[in-house]
């Protein structure tokens, strides 16, 4: 369940485009995204203020968010060891009412996404699916 709360948070503060739908998380969901938040600020080493950076998409240390944002989705087991997206995990979070083909479009689309290394490769394509994902996810 960690996984699907981890993924929903990075996606929700990520969120910049107004013609995306946006769907609430609820809060008890959303209380047990702290420990996993904690716990990735410590082992890499952000400023805590990384969340805020997220919020805004203002990111002043592109290297120091990548590791954040891998850390987040592997201890939340929605990569795999190359660092592309585990497509089924992640939509099991969405809702029964959300339309899950567009969804399911764009993260195969941006699951052909390769960096230079595992976290570089969840980094791009976290960076693709928030261009192209219909649904955002809040709380």
């Amino acid at each position: 369940m960690y996984y699907l709360i981890v993924f929903s948070f990075i996606l929700s503060l990520a969120y910049t485009k107004s013609a995306q739908q946006v769907i609430r998380l609820a809060p008890d969901v959303n209380s047990r995204l702290q420990p996993i938040i904690t716990q990735c600020i410590s082992e890499t080493g952000s400023d805590p203020s990384i969340v805020l950076e997220l919020n805004s998409m203002k990111i002043s240390n592109e290297e120091q968010f990548k590791k954040f944002i891998y850390c987040d989705f592997t201890k939340s087991d929605l990569t795999t060891a190359e660092g592309h997206w585990k497509i089924e995990k992640v939509l099991q979070f969405y809702p029964k009412t959300v339309e899950i083909a567009p969804l399911q479009k764009a993260m195969e689309s941006c699951n052909k996404e390769n960096g230079q290394d595992p976290a570089d490769t969840t980094f791009k394509i976290f960076k693709c699916f928030i261009k192209r994902t219909p649904v955002i996810i809040s709380f």
